[in-house]
C-alpha cells in the first residue's frame, strides 16, 4: 500500500452509533485519498467466554507499526481489559508522532471528538420544565462510573439547580444504558407518594424505551400521566409507540471532523486537541409537544418492513448455510459455501480469507494458538464479487507475514475500506477475514455473526479431518510391519483379496512369491538382532523393489515374505528372481557388513480362474521356496558350510 493508512479500532458493531461512524469515516477518508483499515472485535461485559478473551488477537493482527493515523471508538469496548490491551500495544508498537483521535470518549495524550456532555441534557430538560410546566423531574441515568454518565448526570443535576428543584430520594436511578433495568427504575420512582414524577429524563434511548414498557403495562400513560425522554436517537426510539422525545448527536459529523484533524496533522497542521459536538432535541410523542409528522411515519414504517423482511432472509441463509457447512468433507467444499453465502450481501465488493499457515502445513496440520501465527495463507479470493479461480492464487503460493494482511493485489488503485474479523473458536484461532462494501454502505452485525459461523465451521472441518487422519493412521499402523514397513499379514490379505476382485477376468493372471531370509540365525547369534533387524529390513527392500510397484508386499512374520500380483501371463519367473538376486547383490556391496545376506524364493503364476483363493496360490508359492530352501541346505552341508 503508498496510501496513507488510518486504522480504527472498535468492538461490538450493533450501534447506529458504529454504523454512520463507520460510514462518514469511509466517506471522509475516501475523499482525503486515505486508505481506511477497520478491525471489529467482538466482546461482551456480560459474557464469560474465553471466546471474548482470543478476540484481543486482531489487535496483534493490525499492523500498527505502518498506520499512519489511528481512530479509537473508545467506549464500545465493553471490556476494560480489552481496550487497555490495545492501548498498551499502541503504546509500543505506534511510531512516533502519529495522530490518535478518540470519537467520543476522553482519552489522555489523544486528539478527541466529543459530544458535548456538559450541555447536551440543557435543552431537553429547559424543554420540559418551561415548555411542559413539568416540577417533578426524576433521571434515570447510565452506568456508575461510565465517564458519559458522570457527564450527564451532573449536566442533570446543575439545570435543577438553575431551576430551585430538589433532588429528592427517589429522583435519580442509575441504570445500565441497556433494556434491564426498567422494572427496578419505576419500583425506585413511584417509591416516594409525595414525589411522583410528571418527567423522567433518561441517559439514553433504550433505558428510557425499557422504563415506558413497564410503566404502561402498569397503566401509568404517556405522555399523559409522565413525560419520557430519552438520548442518541436510535431507530427504536423512533419507531416505538408513543415514539421517544430524545436528543440526537450528530455522529456523521463527529466522523468528518474527525478525518479533518488526522488531515491536518499529517500536513504539518495544528489542530484543536479537542473537538466538541452539540445535541439537537428531537421533539416526539412521549413528551406530548407533536404527533409523529407523516414523513417519520413513513420513513419508519419502510424502515420497520424492511429490517422485518431482512431478519427473515438472514435467518433463512444463515440457518442454511450452518445445515450446509455440517459435515464439510474438505476446505473446497467448505470454500463453495462460504462464496456462495456471500452472495446475500449484495454491497459488497472484496471478500480475503487468510488463514495461519506453518510452512510444508497444510490447514489440517498447522498447529493454531490462541494468538495468530507469523504467517498467513490466502484460503478464498473474491474481488468486485468474483471468485477468483483457487489455482490463481494457490500456485502463486500468497504466503504471507500477517503484517502484510492481504496480498498486494487486494488494494486497488482508488482509496479503499475494509473490515477485518478475527476467525477463531475458544481456544484456536485459525486467521481472519477481509470485507469491502461499495461506498456508502457498511459492515454490520449479521456479517460479524456470520464469521463466527464460518470459524466454527473452520474448527469443525479442522478437527473432522484430523480425526480422520487419525484413524486412518491407525488403520495404516495396523496393517503395517513396523520394521520394514511393508504390510502385515493381516493387511496382505485384505490388499490381496482387493485385487483379485478388481481384476477377476477370464485373461488375469496371478503371480505369487514367497520369500525367506537364509541363515538368519547365524546372524543374530554372531552379530546380534539388531544385524538381524538390519538384514530383514534389506530383503524387504528388495523384494519390494521387485513387486511392489505393480503388487502388494508383506512380511508375513519373522524373516519371512509374500508378494501377489496381477499379469497377462506372459511373466518370466526367472527374470523375477534375477532381479531379485541382484538387489540382494546391490545390498551386500553397499552395506559393507562382515556377513552376506541371502534368501530363498519360490515364484509361480496361475490364471485367476483356476484359483478359489489367494492361500491356493501362496501355498503352492511356499512350497517352491521350501524346496529352493532345502536345496541351499543340502549345498552348504555338502560343501562342509557350517551356517
Amino acid at each position: 500500500m503508498t496510501r496513507k493508512i488510518i486504522g480504527v479500532f472498535v468492538n461490538y458493531f450493533d450501534t447506529s452509533f458504529q454504523h454512520k461512524v463507520a460510514a462518514s469515516l469511509s466517506e471522509h477518508s475516501r475523499a482525503h485519498g486515505y486508505n481506511l483499515l477497520f478491525f471489529n472485535t467482538f466482546s461482551n461485559h456480560q459474557s464469560n467466554s474465553d471466546y471474548d478473551t482470543l478476540e484481543q488477537g486482531l489487535f496483534t493482527v493490525a499492523p500498527i507499526e505502518q498506520l499512519d493515523a489511528v481512530v479509537l471508538l473508545s467506549d464500545t469496548f465493553h471490556m476494560k481489559a480489552h481496550y487497555l490491551k490495545l492501548l498498551d500495544l499502541l503504546k509500543t508498537r505506534l511510531r512516533k508522532d502519529v495522530p490518535v483521535v478518540s470519537v467520543r470518549y476522553r482519552q489522555e495524550g489523544c486528539y478527541q471528538v466529543l459530544v458535548d456532555e456538559r450541555h447536551a441534557l440543557e435543552g431537553i430538560i429547559r424543554h420540559v420544565i418551561e415548555d411542559h410546566k413539568c416540577r417533578h423531574i426524576c433521571y434515570m441515568g447510565g452506568t456508575l462510573g461510565n465517564r458519559d454518565a458522570g457527564s450527564r448526570f451532573e449536566c442533570f443535576k446543575a439545570m435543577m439547580a438553575k431551576y430551585g428543584m430538589p433532588i429528592l430520594d427517589n429522583t435519580v436511578f442509575h441504570g445500565d444504558f441497556w433494556k434491564r433495568s426498567g422494572e427496578d427504575a419505576a419500583n425506585h420512582f413511584y417509591s416516594n407518594p409525595d414525589n411522583i414524577p410528571d418527567a423522567i429524563v433518561c441517559a439514553n434511548d433504550y433505558m428510557a424505551i425499557s422504563l415506558a414498557n413497564v410503566l404502561v403495562a402498569r397503566g401509568i400513560r404517556i405522555p399523559e400521566d409522565v413525560i419520557i425522554t430519552g438520548y442518541d436517537d436510535v431507530p427504536d426510539a423512533r419507531s416505538y409507540t408513543p415514539s421517544i422525545t430524545t436528543v440526537e448527536v450528530d455522529y456523521a459529523l463527529m466522523a468528518q471532523k474527525t478525518i479533518e484533524i488526522i488531515d491536518s496533522h499529517l500536513k504539518d497542521g495544528h489542530p484543536e486537541k479537542t473537538e466538541y459536538i452539540s445535541t439537537i432535541i428531537k421533539r416526539r410523542e412521549s413528551c406530548g409537544c407533536m404527533a409523529r409528522a407523516e414523513n417519520e411515519i413513513r420513513d419508519m414504517r419502510k424502515l420497520m418492513f424492511e429490517q422485518s423482511d431482512r431478519q427473515f432472509c438472514t435467518f433463512m441463509w444463515q440457518a442454511y448455510f450452518s445445515i450446509n457447512v455440517t459435515g464439510c468433507p474438505d476446505f473446497m467444499t467448505l470454500r463453495e459455501q462460504i462464496i456462495e453465502a456471500l452472495s446475500h450481501y449484495p454491497h459488497y465488493k472484496d471478500f480475503y480469507l487468510m488463514m495461519c499457515a506453518e510452512p510444508d502445513a497444510d490447514v489440517v496440520q498447522t498447529r493454531y494458538a490462541k494468538e495468530p501465527l507469523k504467517y498467513m495463507r490466502l484460503k478464498i479470493a473474491v474481488r468486485d464479487g468474483q471468485p477468483m479461480p483457487e489455482q490463481d492464487y494457490e500456485e502463486k503460493a500468497f504466503f504471507i507475514d500477517k503484517g502484510e494482511l492481504l496480498p498486494a493485489f487486494a488494494y486497488s488503485d482508488e482509496p479503499c475500506s475494509f473490515y477485518f474479523v478475527l476467525l477463531h473458536n475458544k481456544q484456536d484461532c485459525f486467521g481472519y477475514t477481509a470485507i469491502r462494501f461499495e461506498d456508502n454502505y457498511t459492515y454490520d452485525f449479521d456479517y460479524q455473526m456470520w464469521t463466527i459461523m464460518v470459524s466454527n465451521a473452520i474448527s469443525d472441518l479442522v478437527n473432522r479431518m484430523r480425526l480422520e487422519r487419525a484413524l486412518l493412521k491407525n488403520e495404516q499402523m495396523s496393517v503395517t510391519d513396523p520394521l520394514t514397513g511393508l504390510l502385515n499379514r493381516r493387511g496382505f490379505e485384505a490388499f490381496a483379496r482387493k485385487i483379485l476382485s478388481e481384476r477377476s477376468d477370464d485373461k488375469t493372471h496371478i503371480v505369487a512369491a514367497s520369500c525367506d531370509l537364509d541363515f538368519l540365525k547365524r546372524i543374530n547369534d554372531h552379530y546380534g538382532h539388531a544385524e538381524g533387524d538390519f538384514a530383514i529390513s534389506q530383503i524387504g527392500c528388495c523384494i519390494r523393489r521387485v513387486f511392489g510397484a505393480d503388487g502388494v508386499v508383506s512380511r508375513s512374520g519373522g524373516d519371512e515374505f509374500i508378494a501377489i500380483m496381477t499379469s497377462d501371463g506372459k511373466d518370466d519367473i526367472e527374470k523375477y528372481k534375477a532381479n531379485f538376486r541382484k538387489a540382494i547383490a546391490a545390498v551386500n556391496e553397499q552395506s559393507n557388513k562382515p556377513y552376506t545376506i541371502d534368501a530363498s524364493m519360490g515364484i509361480c503364476i496361475q490364471p485367476i480362474a483356476e484359483l478359489s483363493t489367494v492361500e491356493d496360490i501362496v501355498r503352492q508359492s511356499d512350497q517352491l521356496l521350501y524346496r529352493e530352501k532345502a536345496g541351499k541346505r543340502r549345498r552348504a552341508s555338502d560343501a562342509g558350510d557350517g551356517r
